[in-house]
């Protein structure tokens, strides 16, 4: 079996990272979800074990009406890379106070005892509040914070290629995982000490293998609490405010800066200059006092972030270059950069302008993402990816297209979610409050039919979901570069409402039907249908935490403007796809832990929100308040997203009902030691305040807090255990082919340690795996590299690599039937500052009996050694030679057959294959790139003609010599030579070897009369018998004229030698093997195959592309500016720059507000003199193309007078 490192040796072309964007139309939807997975895939950079793919991700869950737009236009962003992002609770974890203001004694959960305290907090009273005098301890605890004192751990959630997870600290300031998986996360402050003494600063993520994942400095918020009218006096939502009187600064963020790997590749990310913008959240309420509902403006949260974008991606052999306009944010273009020929494949992304016929500027417009298209470098063009949305007409030339979304901030017409509803006349919610009802139940959005409410809070407006709007702005249809296109049709989610004994709408959409068309002459459009229902044809879906808009105090009803629930998800139990004509699909998911519940086997329980009352010889009156879950100040419940959204059973049936296949599943939770820390707990607290709103009672009046003290899981997980699968028998339906796979996890180290199947026969087969972590006990070794190579890999978290894998079948007794081992050898970098453990060998079960596991002996002590029985083992493949990251270069197997490489192109791209030779064996030098296996040239500087197979050749001048010195003699008394040579004139090659510094053997090539102009095709052989095989010697290569020369060779006469040449962003362009035969690969502008040819250069393949649609040159209206847009303020002087058009000609025109003042000018200055709002726009127009605008809207301010 070969190791994963040297699997490229069976298909050398794996690495090219091409993604096809001329893809056939195909749109995954979750069932769990409901939501479709829209994805354009761009690029796959690869730098040898590692990648990072680069595409566009579409959110299909629904487009608010406040919705601003993402990386790539509205609903759109930009997968490239990966970041650490935080959800502040409370105060920032690493917040240690303003040392410039010794006033500021906030301190977050990292600071002294805080974490400990709150874990150690154990609530003592009950739910009988007619008695108070039990919750004194909670209320002195809750006091003694005096708001300063952080009591919720942040939740750190990390993503990025092949990499995805959770974290929380925990009361040991060290990191927990939400799940737990085999990783290591290590913690990195502003200053070189413990976790307590300063803010994080970077986060380094190692992956079992050994890949490290390093997230650096990152986004940066500044979150204050503001009023809205000086002097207000503030009676809810308390403990925020306090919190954040005096402004905080914290990392919102940490962005992948690089990936590396254990042998030192490495990818890294750059960003582009800092953006800065401001959001705000009011925090409003409306209380029932009066029937018509009142409502109070507590105070808003102003966050000024500050990040930066992702501007360049860079690998070994490639890079890639996002442009952003970053006067939007918008990115633009995506440049794949070849590091070695410095070619280019360019991908565009078009915008168009969007905005209410109301909105007569354009002032809050957003932007939509139009289309995709790949384009060369001299303006050819592929079809693009083109885009339609849901209520948006797209208008011609460059005219806004329109909308009936508002699109502006404290706008109405939203449902109870911020989706569109084209009916609420403002943001407040009408509530229905039932009495007689627990928990979130005691504030309705929607009534209980029958039922009368004990109160309604009224907003006099209807933010209900609009089943026929709600999908407004949403992406309707993806026509692709082939001509086919997929439309998406949705509806609103939904969910069972137990209380009013029917199905009711949720928030945001999922997808009803897609109908996918390939565009194939004779194909009919596919239609796929999705029903999320029970079996008694109810919804499925469920809440995981239901939205809360209410909550009381002790005397009164409140409202609130936006939801407050803290995981306010919809997740379907169960879903069906029905594909027309064909039968239908059924999805079955675990959903444990969900609302209304309280409890939930095994362990999980709802969080209850309780009262704490200052006992001073009497209880102040509880009113309205109790002890009860899913209530304010809306706790998290116990954290079981491990747990949920399990596949439970997949059902496949026919277009008549029958059951032609199932998969089921079970699964077992992980058995993590207790003492990675199992729980962390937090507590969400707030004080009451039942004072009338408005008024001028103290702060605190009431003296009541009300708490929920909550619990996350940490390093538990829950992974399957059985897997079983049950196919009809197509003939005879009653006929049932199954069988059953069971996965055993280890319980010290937590991998995968062995799966059976079993087949209907009732036979038994078995899988054992062994790694690196199973002998993590080998902490002495002895001499034996391979044994110290172990404790290398677990010393240097690589502990996940497989080192023994055992099959075995049970059928009464259990027989081994096989069996592999890896053994690891230790290799170097260049500069041998560091040392790898690599594999070297593969060791096959051999079928004699006595078969032992590996294992470590003796199991303590000094001279330990991986200890395995070598009769029972016989060699399969040798690692025989690495490149100094860790590549593979040679491999033979028992037989003694050696195959082996030159690598090219930063270690990425085969350049030559050999056969029956080591790498350092054979020499080949194409010119291309350097592989470390070719000549030194002497004199540098050498001319670089084309060359015959590829872009270069070499051209020689009298004197110029090529040397190498360290090729190494094989097993052949014979070494072949062959090159091509072509020229002006007659000329003479010698090739010379020598043994040290006598010269043991050499061979003329002669380049006469009747060969001038062409390329001539050389070979021999040199008689090295004079050399010892396995000494090294030095071969040169000389011209007594000015020749050129290419894809010289010198090899084993019983090895064989290919070459290959590249454009490497498309693939290869020449193949040619020892005889001197070559194919030839070309590509069209677009880098499409177009033709292929042989040896002679006859067309032996050609490739004609045809577009559904004629293309035409896009014209581009965007454009630099010296300014970001928060720099343009009163008085500010800033100059346009037109971008490039590939199509001529071409008019510029610029106007400010509408009015044009640039008449066909490429670059534009204008001078902002006077505060208020513009519209700067710039329109391209093409006599045949048409035309095509741009614009920026700016509210430009006088310094002094606001934030910028």
């Amino acid at each position: 079996m070969l190791l994963q490192k040297i699997k490229y040796l069976l298909c050398i072309f794996a690495t090219l990272s091409f993604i096809d964007l001329l893809g056939q139309p195909s749109i995954p939807v979750d069932p769990l979800t409901g939501r479709a997975d829209v994805t354009i895939p761009i690029w796959n950079l690869v730098n040898g074990q590692l990648s990072v793919p680069v595409a566009l991700v579409y959110n299909s869950g629904g487009i608010k009406v406040e919705e601003k737009e993402g990386h790539a236009g509205v609903g759109w962003n930009l997968a490239a890379g990966g970041a650490v992002y935080r959800e502040v609770r409370g105060i920032p974890d690493d917040y240690f106070g303003n040392g410039a203001d010794p006033s500021d004694l906030r301190r977050g959960w990292l600071s002294g005892t805080i974490a400990q305290e709150v874990n150690n907090h154990t609530s003592t009273s009950d739910d009988d509040l007619n008695y108070c005098s039990d919750e004194q301890g909670d209320w002195t605890f809750l006091n003694n914070l005096a708001f300063n004192k952080d009591t919720e751990p942040d939740v750190y959630s990390f993503s990025a290629p092949g990499l995805s997870g959770q974290f929380v600290f925990g009361p040991d300031k060290l990191p927990k995982l939400i799940p737990y998986q085999d990783v290591q996360i290590v913690i990195n402050n502003t200053t070189p000490t413990t976790p307590t003494a300063s803010s994080v600063y970077s986060i380094v993520v190692t992956k079992n293998d050994g890949t490290k994942y390093t997230f650096g400095t990152g986004e940066t918020t500044t979150r204050q609490a503001k009023y809205y009218t000086a002097g207000t006096v503030i009676s809810q939502y308390l403990v925020q405010k306090k919190r954040y009187e005096k402004p905080l600064k914290f990392t919102s963020s940490w962005y992948l800066s690089s990936i590396q790997s254990p042998t030192g590749q490495i990818i890294t990310f750059s960003r582009g200059p800092e953006l800065i913008s401001n959001s705000i959240k009011d925090v409003m309420i409306g209380y029932q006092g009066t029937s018509t509902g009142q409502v109070s403006k507590q105070y808003y949260m102003l966050d000024i972030v500050k990040r930066k974008n992702v501007t360049a991606i860079n690998g070994a052999s490639q890079s890639i270059v996002l442009e952003w306009l970053y006067a939007n944010e918008m990115l633009t273009k995506i440049t794949v950069k070849d590091n070695v020929f410095n070619d280019e494949k360019v991908f565009t992304l078009g915008y168009r302008f969007v905005k209410n016929p109301s909105d007569a500027l354009g002032s809050k417009k957003r932007m939509y993402l139009n289309e995709v298209r790949e384009a060369s470098v001299n303006c050819d063009s592929f079809p693009a990816y083109i885009f339609e949305y849901y209520d948006i007409a797209w208008q011609s030339g460059w005219a806004y297209a329109q909308t009936t979304l508002p699109f502006h901030n404290d706008t109405t017409k939203q449902d109870m979610w911020g989706y569109f509803n084209d009916a609420a006349t403002s943001k407040k919610p009408t509530l229905y409050y039932y009495a007689s009802k627990s928990g979130a139940e005691k504030y309705r959005y929607y009534p209980i039919p029958g039922l009368s409410a004990t109160a309604t809070i009224t907003g006099g407006t209807d933010r209900s979901v609009n089943p026929a709007k709600v999908m407004y702005g949403a992406l309707k249809k993806i026509t692709y570069p082939t001509g086919g296109d997929i439309t998406i049709t949705y509806e609103p989610n939904s969910y069972f409402d137990v209380e009013a004994n029917q199905d009711n709408y949720g928030p945001g959409l999922r997808v009803a039907q897609l109908d996918i068309n390939e565009n194939v002459v004779g194909a009919p459009a596919t239609v796929l249908n999705y029903e999320y229902k029970t079996t008694d044809n109810k919804s499925s879906g469920k809440w995981v935490y239901r939205p809360a808009f209410g909550y009381h105090d002790v005397t009164k009803l409140y409202a609130t403007r936006d939801d407050q629930s803290p995981e306010p998800m919809l997740l379907y139990e169960r879903a069906t796809i029905r594909q027309v004509g064909k039968g239908k699909t059924v999805y079955e998911y675990i959903l444990p832990g969900m609302y209304p519940l309280a409890t939930a086997t095994p362990d999980w329980t709802a969080t209850k929100n309780k009262v704490a009352r200052n006992y001073s010889g009497s209880c102040s009156s509880q009113g309205l308040l109790t002890n009860d879950y899913y209530r304010y100040p809306f706790a998290p419940n116990k954290g079981f997203g491990f747990e949920r959204g399990l596949i439970n059973k997949v059902s496949e049936y026919s277009n008549l009902g029958s059951l032609l296949h199932e998969k089921t599943y079970t699964y077992q939770r992980l058995n993590t030691s207790a003492s990675l820390g199992k729980s962390v707990k937090g507590i969400r607290y707030e004080l009451l305040n039942d004072t009338q709103i408005g008024g001028n009672a103290a702060l605190g009046s009431s003296n009541i807090f009300v708490f929920g003290q909550y619990t996350l899981f940490t390093n538990e997980n829950k992974l399957v255990l059985t897997e079983t699968d049950r196919t009809m028998d197509m003939a005879d339906l009653s006929k049932v082919l199954e069988s059953s796979t069971t996965y055993t996890f280890n319980s010290t180290h937590y991998l995968l340690d062995y799966l059976t199947q079993q087949n209907s026969d009732g036979i038994t087969y078995k899988t054992k795996y062994k790694y690196a972590k199973d002998f993590a006990n080998l902490t002495n070794p002895s001499g034996d590299v391979n044994s110290q190579m172990i404790k290398k890999l677990n010393d240097d978290f690589q502990h996940g690599a497989v080192v023994e894998t055992i099959n075995s079948v049970i059928n009464g007794s259990e027989t081994v039937t096989g069996a592999t081992l890896n053994l690891y050898g230790s290799f170097s970098d260049s500069l041998s500052t560091k040392t790898f453990a690599l594999p070297v060998a593969s060791r096959v079960f051999n079928g004699t009996t006595g078969f032992s596991e590996a294992t470590v002996v003796p199991a303590s002590g000094s001279n330990q050694a991986l200890q395995f029985s070598p009769s029972v083992y016989r060699q399969l493949n040798n690692v025989d030679q690495y490149d100094f990251y860790g590549n593979a270069l040679a491999l033979s197997d028992n037989q003694k057959n050696i195959s082996s490489v030159h690598l090219g192109f930063k270690n990425s791209l085969p350049i030559a294959t050999i056969r029956n030779a080591a790498a350092d064996e054979a020499l080949f030098a194409g010119f291309e790139t350097y592989t470390g296996g070719e000549f030194n040239i002497i004199p540098t500087g050498l001319s670089r003609p084309t060359g015959r197979s590829g872009r270069k050749a070499l051209q020689m001048i009298n004197g110029t010599l090529l040397q190498r010195t360290n090729i190494v003699k094989g097993n052949s008394r014979y070494y072949r030579y062959s090159c091509f040579v072509n020229g002006g004139n007659t000329a003479q090659l010698t090739f010379k070897v020598y043994n040290g510094t006598t010269l043991v053997g050499s061979a003329a090539v002669p380049y006469e009369v009747g060969d001038i102009g062409q390329w001539k095709y050389a070979e021999g052989i040199i008689d090295l018998n004079a050399i010892t095989t396995g000494s090294v010697f030095k071969l040169t290569m000389e011209s007594n004229a000015t020749i050129a020369v290419d894809d010289i060779a010198f090899y084993p006469e019983t090895a064989s030698v290919t070459s290959y040449t590249y454009d490497p962003l498309y693939g290869k362009t020449s193949v040619t093997d020892s005889r001197g035969t070559s194919m030839y690969y070309e590509y069209d502008n677009l880098g499409r195959l177009k033709y292929i040819k042989d040896q002679d250069k006859n067309l032996r393949q050609t490739s004609d592309y045809y577009y559904y649609a004629q293309e035409y040159p896009e014209l581009n209206a965007t454009f630099s500016t010296t300014h970001q847009k928060h720099q343009v303020v009163t008085g500010a002087q800033v100059t346009y720059t037109a971008g490039f058009n590939c199509s001529s000609p071409v008019t510029h025109d610029w106007y400010v507000n509408d009015v044009k003042l640039g008449n066909n000018v490429t670059q534009f200055t204008y001078t902002y003199s006077t505060p208020g709002q513009y519209v700067l726009k710039h329109t391209v127009s093409h006599p045949t193309y048409g035309s095509k605008s741009y614009s920026i809207t700016y509210d430009v301010i006088t310094i002094g007078n606001g934030p910028m």
